[in-house]
């Protein structure tokens, strides 16, 4: 019937109708029935699942063949990217600092340390707050040069 994973018992359409059938009057009834079940011997007599698990092996190992040859013809293709790349990187790149890391983290600490004294004087955690902003400012800016 056809080929796709495996091969198909020939009467599958009137195995599912009389499966649905069996299944509704089973409901009915009250009765436990599991057409999967029934399916497997069905293809265990007709040799089908031996067959699905041979064809399911053989299509696998085509695919793993494939992708094995994919990736040995790229490699040389991608060692040559790679150093042509690196040296690239190696003369546009600049060595980078951290001044934003320490810098927001140094703000930060007094902005949480303001809001802290917030409750007792007003005036000096404002102060803080205002100070951890311009703080950030002043970092974010010698980051960028």
């Amino acid at each position: 019937m056809s080929k796709f994973p495996f091969t198909l018992p020939k009467n599958l359409a009137l195995y599912m109708r009389m499966a649905t059938i069996v299944e509704g009057i089973y409901k009915t009834h009250k009765v436990d029935f599991k057409f999967v079940t029934v399916l497997k011997k069905i293809l265990e007599e007709e040799n089908l699942i031996k067959d699905a698990y041979i064809e399911e092996l053989k299509y696998s190992f085509e695919r793993f063949v494939k992708s094995l040859d994919a990736t040995i013809a790229i490699a040389p293709e991608l060692k040559k990217f790679i150093d042509e790349n690196r040296s690239l990187q190696l003369l546009s790149s600049k060595p980078r600092s951290n001044v934003l890391l320490s810098g927001s983290i140094l703000s930060s600490a007094i902005f949480i340390g303001s809001t802290f004294l917030y409750s007792a004087n007003e005036t000096v955690s404002i102060t803080g707050m205002i100070g951890s902003l311009v703080m950030m400012g002043i970092f974010v800016i010698f980051r960028k040069r």
